[in-house]
């Protein structure tokens, strides 16, 4: 199943599979104009006086011009998307141009103009040799049509190009990827609060002496890990009554000649078993959304780094970024974070794996926009306001403690370069604020929230 949403991520993120199906559909289309053409009574056909287009002559012409035209059409269009996307990528960072691909207008539109264009062209061909046959009326009047729609798609492509690269429209569209996949990575169950049992720690450890039986495997692949699939491992594992530790995660950087995992016992291990144990990890040249629930934080990190680089200096892009994540992080806070365990139905661990946590989540949310933006008041200022908002909904220790040194961090980041003194004043009090809702000291943060600070 992992390796179906893997391979479904990789259709839908490319420009040419919703075009290639439309090609098929403008084929298709091209001959059934044709053959209605045909099959059509005659006395029909006189009550169609508006389908007429002239001799075989003029049918040949008026198809020559549309398919030339929408050639011409779709190249410019390719060429200033191509423009346009470049300065994007410069701005934003080369992922959008992945966010573009998948837009599905984007595919619906340029699937539009090849399919009339490969209709255009079929049906200029049949009137090429088909001079004792009646005149394609029919199939010139539905080439029309699909040059008439294709011109409103033009409109609808600009519209949507135009509003694609705004910066609060690529940031809500990272941000909704980044929901997407807490609600389909996470379960619905909310986290532990204080006091209760974290199940997913209950049977986390593997026996006492596992590494001092187990044998390290390397899988000989390069690159970074996009999906594991912990029920095929389950079954490999119990059909030899073997244990897995795997020491990495979908979306880290495997490389070649490094051992990362180890199986015990090491006397059951075969060339069958590694073959298998390869099958069951998808590496791939880059990261995907598949397991990977990091990879659209980074992508919103990343928009907010290249915001306050020193040659784009855009605070108000940057803040945007981190309402966003704030938003997103604050859904991911009330969710139990998936197990890193996998048993058998004997209830024996079999498998084990590096698992994601909430201290390393926040971490990647505020690390490198902090670092980024250290001296810059107005950014680390917004960044607090945001930690004291996620106090709120913060109800794990380790949830507030991660939250906590990242105020810390950032308050620090604040004090690096010199600064107004009422910027440091400020960035003072808005920690002692987040430090106040950490410590759910509630009634002075929301006075706080009251006065409009």
């Amino acid at each position: 199943m992992h390796r179906l949403l893997n391979i479904w991520e990789f259709l839908r993120t490319s420009l040419w599979f919703v075009p290639l199906i439309m090609i098929v559909a403008g084929i298709v289309l091209a001959m059934l104009a044709l053959q209605l053409e045909t099959a059509m009574p005659e006395k029909i056909g006189r009550w169609l006086w508006w389908l007429r287009t002239g001799d075989h002559e003029s049918a040949r012409n008026m198809m020559s011009v549309l398919a030339s035209s929408m050639i011409a059409m779709t190249a410019l269009v390719i060429s200033v998307t191509m423009v346009v996307l470049t300065l994007a990528a410069n701005h934003f960072g080369s992922r959008i141009v992945r966010n573009f691909m998948r837009d599905l207008m984007t595919q619906l539109v340029l699937g539009t103009f090849v399919m009339t264009i490969v209709y255009s062209l079929f049906v200029l061909r049949s009137i090429e040799t088909a001079e004792v046959h009646p005149v394609p009326s029919i199939a010139v009047t539905v080439g029309t049509l699909l040059v008439l729609i294709s011109i409103l798609a033009l409109l609808l492509f600009i519209h949507n190009l135009s509003r694609s690269i705004v910066a609060d429209s690529v940031v809500l569209r990272v941000a909704a990827d980044l929901d997407e996949s807490i609600e389909r990575l996470l379960p619905d169950s909310e986290a532990p609060r204080d006091g209760e049992a974290d199940t997913r720690q209950a049977r986390r450890e593997l026996p006492d002496d596992f590494f001092d039986t187990a044998a390290k495997i390397d899988l000989q692949c390069e690159g970074y890990v996009q999906a594991i699939d912990y029920e095929q491992l389950v079954q490999l594992a119990e059909a030899r009554s073997l244990r897995i530790h795997i020491n990495f995660r979908p979306g880290h950087f495997l490389t070649a000649g490094i051992s990362r995992i180890s199986v015990a016992p090491s006397e059951r291990i075969d060339t069958a078993f590694k073959t298998q144990l390869q099958q069951a990890i998808l590496v791939g040249d880059s990261r995907t959304p598949t397991q990977d629930i990091e990879f659209s934080i980074r992508h919103l990190v990343e928009i907010a780094v290249r915001a306050m680089s020193p040659g784009i200096n855009d605070p108000f892009t940057a803040m945007s970024v981190i309402d966003r994540l704030g938003a997103s992080l604050a859904k991911l806070m009330r969710k139990r974070l998936q197990s890193s365990v996998f048993t058998d139905d004997s209830d024996v661990v079999r498998v084990a794996a590096k698992d994601n946590s909430y201290a390393g989540l926040i971490d990647a949310v505020f690390h490198q926009i902090r670092q980024a933006c250290a001296g810059k008041p107005a950014v680390l200022i917004h960044m607090l306001d945001t930690i004291a908002t996620l106090g709120l909904v913060a109800f794990r220790p380790d949830q507030r403690e991660a939250l906590r040194l990242q105020a810390e961090m950032i308050l620090r980041a604040g004090q690096v370069e010199p600064t107004d003194p009422e910027d440091r004043a400020e960035i003072d009090r808005r920690y002692k604020l987040a430090v106040k809702a950490l410590t759910q000291d509630w009634p002075e943060f929301e006075k706080h929230l009251s006065a409009g600070g």
